[in-house]
């Protein structure tokens, strides 16, 4: 538990999929992970590449030594939500959503925000280790 990071927070945009997550280290300095998303062209581009992993505020190399202490560190993360948000009960049944991945999200917070924050936690690993990515990533070197 010497190393691990507490992931704290996650969100994501309204652009066709930019994922945040938030959290802290073993030391308490404060991490910041980004995963820009790649379906629309020039969004974005000016603040994140898309196709890349971003930590605190800096773009992490494709398949580089750094992206996978990385993905080690938030496959082996804690997860402790520490904001208050709405239970289950609160979130109105009468919702829109428009796309696969939030309604995802949403039944993943019927079992709490913790479970939100780590099923974002696993797409970031899974899509970061994919073929795809590397593809994306090729698309905007």
């Amino acid at each position: 538990m010497k190393d691990t990071w507490i992931i704290q927070n996650c969100a994501f945009l309204m652009d066709g999929g930019t994922k945040f997550l938030n959290g802290t280290d073993a030391t308490g300095n404060e991490i910041n992970i980004i995963l820009p998303q790649n379906g629309i062209e020039d969004n974005f581009q000016d603040e994140y590449i898309p196709g890349r992993l971003h930590f605190n505020g800096k773009p992490i190399n494709v398949r580089s030594e750094v992206e996978g202490e990385i993905i080690s560190k938030l496959i082996e993360a804690h997860v402790v939500c520490e904001e208050e948000n709405e239970s289950p009960d609160e979130v109105s049944p009468q919702r829109l959503t428009i796309g696969e991945d939030i309604t995802e999200y949403f039944k993943a917070m019927d079992n709490g925000p913790d479970s939100a924050i780590a099923l974002m936690i696993r797409e970031i690993i899974d899509f970061v280790q994919s073929e795809e990515y590397v593809e994306i990533a090729k698309k905007y070197a």
